[in-house]
This record gives C-alpha cells, structure tokens and sequence, in this order.
C-alpha cells in the first residue's frame, strides 16, 4: 500500500497540538458555564456545541463591567473564530493536490482540504493555527482563573 502523507510527521504533531489545545478551551468554556452564572445551568448546557456555550457566556459577561470578565469574553471571541478551523480540520481529510506549471511540469501540495467548500490548510497554516489555539487557551485560562478569584473574593466580602 502506498502512503499518500506522512501521518505519524508534522501534520500528525500539529493537528494534536491544536486539539489538545481545543481541549483546554472546551474545558474553560465548560468551567465558566459551571462558576459563573447565577443559576445552575450545567444540566442545560452540558450538550451544547462550543460556538453555543460561548454565546451563552458571552452573553452572560456583558452583564459585568470588570476588566477580567472583558477580557474573559473577548478570548471566548477569538476561540468562536478558531473554532471554524477547527471544524474544517476534524471534519476534513489530509490528502494531496496535483498542479501543473505553465511549463507542463506537475507538483503537489498536501493540504486539509473542505469537500464541499472551497477552503483548505496547508502545513504552515496549521502549524499557526496550532500555535495560535495553544496561545489562546493560556490565555482563556488565565482569564477564566482572575475572574474565578474575583468572584471568589467578592463572595469572601
């Protein structure tokens, strides 16, 4: 059997690091849906899709004024635009694209590549990509741990 791409490669460490970094992001939203509200709305929101609970959170922080709930919903904001990346990767296959130059001479690329739509990442994109989630779910906990400690403090008072 022939292998069309390296699996176990680049692709393979940068499609992981972005969904591990996923993970920290789903658990924050999932935290945050848990410690923030008011009311208990865990039994509610438990099968709600990531760009759902981050509108729901989103929502639920225009009613704080403090700088860390800002911050807060302003990293769930930019995880809601990532998440469409993260979409077209899940839910779309590594395979090869053929080209020919002007010259007749064929080359390839490999990419993930949309199906039914005209979008596509390549290697480099991804390894951004990769970098940029792994940034931002830091940064998601970070924020989502100082608006935990205000709470907390607020409670304590």
């Amino acid at each position: 059997m022939v292998k069309l791409v390296d699996w176990s490669g680049e692709w393979a460490a940068a499609i992981g690091k972005a969904f591990v970094a996923f993970g920290g992001i789903e658990h924050v939203s999932v935290a945050c849906l848990r410690s923030i509200p008011r009311d208990n709305l865990q039994k509610s929101t438990k099968s709600l899709r990531l760009g759902q609970r981050i509108d729901l959170l989103t929502e639920i922080l225009e009613g704080y004024e403090e700088e860390p709930y800002r911050l807060l919903s302003q990293h769930l904001g930019r995880a809601k635009v990532l998440a469409e990346t993260r979409n077209l990767i899940a839910h779309n296959p590594l395979l090869l694209e053929f080209y020919e130059r002007p010259d007749g001479t064929l080359y390839h690329q490999e990419v993930i590549a949309a199906l039914h739509r005209d979008k596509k990442v390549t290697l480099v994109e991804l390894k951004a990509f990769a970098d940029e989630a792994e940034a931002l779910a830091n940064a998601l906990y970070a924020a989502s741990s100082e608006v935990f400690r205000l709470r907390a403090s607020l409670a304590g008072a």
